[in-house]
């Protein structure tokens, strides 16, 4: 759909491509879903995150399929137009040495 061989020939993103498309059921089950549903589907990782910025605030949230009502991972499907749609926001996750548990941070914080 979206990948092409790169200038020098290499096929492996539109190989990928094809067996996620194969994966999740066709061509037309891939059509408009996330990236962070693609990365999950090939790593095995549940716990993809969203950055956003919040034009009022000016400041970034971090969002996932975490549901902190219910204190899990949404379930997930291979086609992402059989999952739930909804982000919920989170605190950033712990990296490194950090110990922010907020749930906005700045642009300068974000990018450290």
């Amino acid at each position: 759909l979206a990948s092409k061989p790169s200038e020098d020939g290499e096929l492996w993103v539109c190989y990928l491509e094809k067996a996620l498309a194969i994966h999740c059921g066709g061509w037309d089950k891939i059509t408009g879903g996330q990236c962070t549903h693609a990365w999950s589907l090939m790593t095995g990782c549940k716990e993809q995150y969203t950055i956003r910025k919040n034009p009022k605030t000016g400041k970034y949230g971090c969002f996932a399929k975490f549901d902190p009502q219910l204190a899990r991972w949404a379930p997930q499907k291979n086609c992402p137009h059989e999952n739930i749609s909804s982000l919920w926001q989170v605190p950033f996750p712990r990296a490194g040495k950090s110990t922010s548990s907020e749930m906005e941070l700045s642009e300068k914080d974000v990018f450290k």
